[in-house]
């Protein structure tokens, strides 16, 4: 398989949004007093707001901690370790390691496919949480780590505090074994799933641990979307496409309990007011699970050959997943993602008319900034499907940037472009314009 065309079939890829956002209402009282709700995505830690139906409802108080301080780390640029037969990008978007022998070529592919993962920059809920995904953003996952286990270790955490650590935790090793070679992973992925079941054994009638048994599901499908992108770029020692599904199935059954719990808590909440769980935020639920179906759905999809039936037929049950959400009229952020993730099944499914009819709907408008760069690159790629790649350029001549922010999936369209260009040249015997589009690739990097 050519460069050209394994770096084309990574545009699958889910963008522009962390694999990890439990996603789960809740209500404040500066929430009440112009009729919006907080929404936490609680393994992010992040919060956006959306109308709420109960602008009284107020979910828990929580204690205020004093982290280690945080100034020290800020402007911190901390190369990893380096392991001996690896190579190491220089972008700091990138930081990830390969092993010796992958393409150059590859080595772009991937090291966009990992900062794409880590896409969301929201801010924590709490100080601890902050402090803990400021290390994480630095890759200090081993301190980030520690000051997990720290916090959990103390006996006076609140329920709530205690299962916002053990997801933080749970996400920390999980960030960190994206970040590590695959030969070392293994562990921390392990270490994902033992704090969960940890967490299980110490409360097992938590009402909350329904977010936490989410987050489990967001880590396996992480793992599993990782394997596909490996698989798909033919990295020397990645897994296969069978693999990849495997884990991929794995996710959806995961996914799959925490959808009949969730609706199980939401037919308990209508018999007993004093849930420790609002309808509002299991309804908030119930869409991410929705979501985060389809995201499945579209990686297992991308494991079988284009024009296949069953890739035909994962993608077809990921529109019918989010044509709802899509259509919703409140625009919050999973709505926002939906709509970028159904032009993308369409173009995937062949329908680059309607594809290209979902993103004209999307611009008129007005959407932010970063699903506005999503939808430029997403144009992009309906362009080069349909063989012209020109045009596609175009689009992309538009520019990197949109209100100062930046979107690596765009710079992963920029990289297949200059790649398409390249092709097109040494298929025409033009070396002088092929070294043109190599160093356009090269600048990319």
């Amino acid at each position: 398989m050519s460069g050209q065309e394994v770096i084309s079939r990574m545009f699958g890829i889910v963008r522009h949004r962390c694999p990890y956002a439990v996603g789960v209402t809740h209500h404040s009282p500066a929430s009440a007093s112009d009729g919006n709700a907080v929404v936490v995505d609680r393994a992010t830690l992040g919060t956006r707001t959306q109308p709420a139906p109960n602008p009284e409802g107020v979910s828990h108080v929580r204690r205020v901690r004093k982290p280690p301080s945080v100034k020290p780390l800020q402007g911190l640029l901390v190369p990893s370790v380096r392991t001996q037969g690896a190579r190491r990008t220089s972008r700091p978007w990138a930081t990830v390691w390969y092993p010796v022998g992958v393409r150059r070529w590859q080595r772009i592919a991937l090291s966009i496919v990992i900062s794409l993962l880590f896409a969301s920059h929201s801010s924590a809920e709490s100080l601890d949480e902050r402090y803990i995904a400021g290390l994480n953003e630095r890759r200090l996952f081993s301190l980030a780590q520690a000051q997990c286990r720290r916090l959990l270790a103390d006996q006076t955490l609140t329920p709530d505090e205690r299962i916002d650590f053990t997801i933080a935790l749970c996400r920390t090793y999980a960030e960190h074994a994206l970040n590590t070679p695959r030969s070392e992973r293994n562990e921390l992925w392990n270490a994902a799933t033992a704090t969960v079941e940890e967490f299980r054994r110490a409360a097992p009638d938590s009402p909350r641990a329904i977010l936490v048994e989410m987050q489990l599901a967001l880590t396996i499908l992480a793992r599993g979307e990782l394997a596909r992108q490996e698989a798909e770029v033919g990295a020397p020692g990645a897994p296969s496409l069978e693999e990849a599904r495997r884990e991929l199935l794995a996710a959806d059954q995961q996914l799959e309990q925490v959808g009949e719990l969730a609706e199980r808590l939401l037919r308990e909440v209508g018999r007993n007011p004093r849930a420790e769980m609002s309808e509002q935020e299991l309804i908030s639920l119930q869409r991410n699970i929705d979501y985060q179906k389809a995201r499945t759905l579209r990686n297992q999809a991308l494991c079988y050959p284009a024009k296949s039936p069953e890739r035909s037929d994962a993608l077809i049950r990921a529109l019918q997943k989010l044509g709802p959400l899509a259509q919703s009229r409140t625009a919050d952020s999973l709505v926002w993602d939906a709509r970028i993730d159904e032009a993308t099944c369409l173009r995937l499914r062949g329908q680059l008319a309607e594809a290209a009819a979902r993103l004209d709907k999307l611009e008129e408008t007005r959407p932010p900034s970063k699903i506005a760069l999503l939808a430029r690159a997403e144009r992009a790629r309906i362009y080069l499907d349909a063989g012209r790649a020109d045009e596609a350029l175009q689009v992309l001549k538009a520019g990197r940037e949109i209100g100062g922010r930046t979107a690596a999936e765009l710079d992963l369209a920029h990289v297949e472009n200059y790649v398409a260009k390249w092709q097109e040249a040494s298929q025409a015997n033009n070396q002088q314009q092929a070294e043109a589009w190599q160093q356009q690739e090269v600048g990319m990097i």
